[in-house]
């Protein structure tokens, strides 16, 4: 019984090196048909063949074993442990070929990671230079605290410099920009870099030729881990464009709008005398009648008409009754007047003078001031006279005596007295009182 226990506990042990040394066996006979093994040459199958001969030699060692030839067992285990050996010798070059590919493939993921970053780096840097290039956006920095300067090529450009001739400094890339400007850039790069604040400003550079670019510049502070300052990055933008075209559109902004006050002046300023026109005067007797009654003071208003304009039109043509007309309101116009007093053409050779505050004597008395400016002219005519004169016509508001609310019957009014002064005689002045205007406006109305 003891025989046989020793048995079978020795047969499950070889039986059991049997099978681990045939799937040793097996595993190398795989991996040794890959590529890889192709560094053994003809040896592979050799190798194949020691591994197959491996599992024979542990079966015949079990066989005999078993039939208790344990000598002859003993030397077929050497033949095996034997031809193991061999193949460990044989499989090293192996494990080394694999290293050494292991490492080559490596290295070559690496290099081609790097080229493809190196291509991405360049491409990336083509597009940043050929779109600062169109944009006229250049970057730069300042490290610190030794302040060197690094600019784009693009801030080249801008400068009007090239980049192979010249350095740029801190000192002279200052020195760059206009002298009114220099002291702002200063001290607004000085206070970023002591505050370690963010910056932007507007200024004028001057190219070597003289030429003046206006710019845009943007910087920000660099700092550590520790929070400390390195540097200062930032861009320039050039603007000239941006600024000549804001330049153009307020010139012709200010061109449009002298251009419309001179239109409104021509639609308020009659062409032949300069005088206001009739649509200036209406609007000005509006608000000066609302105003007298708002504050019950006098309005006046007095009517002047050339004597005989028509026979002088007849006699002498109309360019020379216009160089006629011109003559007589510019006299009217020389009278001294109040700031708020107001002569216009009414219409023809009829001219209106609105008088804020003044009563009869004081518009008559202006009138007959008019009529000896006109007598000085001593403008020739071959009529009843002998020379231009004119007639006015004088009438006044009283907002706390007359019940009467319409600007235009101060008008009929005016022209009431002109009328009489006409039948009078001409070359005078009349004026109608208030119980005369009163009965002229009803008239008239």
């Amino acid at each position: 019984m003891h025989w046989q226990l020793e048995f079978w506990q020795t047969g499950c042990a070889e039986l059991f090196r049997a099978i681990g040394f045939s799937l040793v066996a097996l595993a190398l006979g795989r991996l040794f048909r890959e590529k890889q093994t192709e560094v053994l040459g003809r040896h592979r199958w050799a190798v194949v063949a020691l591994s197959l001969l491996i599992a024979l030699l542990q079966v015949a060692m079990f066989g005999a074993w078993s039939a208790g030839r344990l000598e002859l067992a003993r030397v077929i285990g050497l033949g095996a442990a034997a031809c193991m050996l061999a193949i460990a010798i044989s499989a090293w070059p192996f494990l080394a070929y694999v290293k050494a590919r292991l490492n080559q493939a490596m290295d070559a993921n690496i290099e081609r990671r790097l080229k493809q970053a190196e291509a991405q780096a360049a491409e990336t840097m083509r597009l940043m230079v050929l779109a600062e290039e169109v944009a006229h956006l250049g970057h730069w920095r300042i490290s610190l605290p030794d302040r060197r300067v690094f600019w784009s090529d693009e801030i080249f450009r801008i400068h009007g410099l090239a980049v192979s001739s010249y350095a740029p400094e801190f000192d002279t890339a200052i020195a760059a920009f206009h002298p009114d400007d220099q002291t702002m850039v200063t001290a607004t790069v000085e206070h970023a870099v002591r505050d370690g604040a963010s910056y932007q400003f507007t200024a004028r550079l001057i190219q070597p030729d003289g030429q003046i670019r206006h710019v845009l510049s943007r910087g920000q502070m660099e700092t550590d881990d520790h929070g400390a300052p390195t540097g200062i990055f930032g861009v320039l933008l050039d603007v000239t464009e941006q600024k000549l075209t804001e330049e153009k559109l307020i010139a012709a902004n200010q061109a449009a709008a002298k251009a419309n006050q001179a239109l409104a002046e021509l639609a308020l300023v009659d062409s032949l005398t300069g005088l206001p026109n009739r649509r200036q005067f209406d609007a000005a007797l509006d608000m000066e009648f609302k105003r007298a009654i708002r504050e019950g003071t006098p309005l006046g208003l007095i009517m002047v008409d050339l004597d005989y304009f028509k026979a002088y039109n007849d006699i002498y043509g109309h360019p020379a009754g216009d160089d006629c007309l011109r003559e007589v309101t510019a006299a009217i116009a020389a009278v001294p007047q109040r700031p708020g007093d107001l002569a216009a053409r009414y219409g023809g050779e009829e001219i209106v003078l609105l008088l804020p505050g003044a009563d009869e004597s004081g518009a008559a008395l202006l009138a007959k001031r008019l009529v000896e400016a006109v007598r000085a002219l001593e403008i020739p005519h071959r009529g009843a006279l002998g020379q231009v004169t004119i007639s006015c016509g004088v009438a006044v508001f009283h907002p706390r005596v007359d019940d009467w609310t319409e600007p235009v019957r101060l008008v009929q009014g005016a022209d009431r007295a002109l009328y009489k002064a006409k039948q009078g005689g001409r070359d005078r002045v009349c004026r109608l009182g208030a119980p005369e205007l009163r009965e002229a406006v009803t008239l008239t109305h």
